[in-house]
């Protein structure tokens, strides 16, 4: 089983409206949180990481290219794309906290805020 990303990594890696949503799945804060509020908190980042996940696409298949194995798009060259894989990481484990939330609240709704 793989460990968490500390918080202070997260902060270090995300730009700060990115660790706003994301400081918000951390307990106590994520307790705090309305049934409406968490599915908002899911959208946004689900929003994010499909954006990491463009953007690792994108310089893979400029690596591709590199090689001559793809047409080439674009002039930038081919850059390590280790800090938008580590936050497509933290923003999965950051889904993975809300959609627990929220199957909390499915259980006992009384229970719930």
């Amino acid at each position: 089983m793989q460990m968490g990303v500390p918080m202070a990594t997260e902060q270090r890696v995300l730009s700060d409206a990115e660790f706003d949503v994301v400081k918000q799945t951390h307990y106590p804060a994520i307790m705090e949180l309305s049934q409406s509020d968490l599915a908002d908190v899911g959208r946004r980042l689900r929003a994010f990481c499909e954006e990491a996940r463009d953007l690792v696409h994108g310089q893979r298949r400029q690596r591709r290219a590199m090689r001559g194995r793809a047409s080439p798009r674009g002039v930038r060259p081919a850059v390590e794309n280790v800090g938008i894989s580590r936050k497509r990481q933290v923003f999965a484990g950051a889904l993975k906290r809300v959609n627990r939330a929220l199957g909390r609240i499915a259980k006992d709704p009384q229970g719930a805020r």
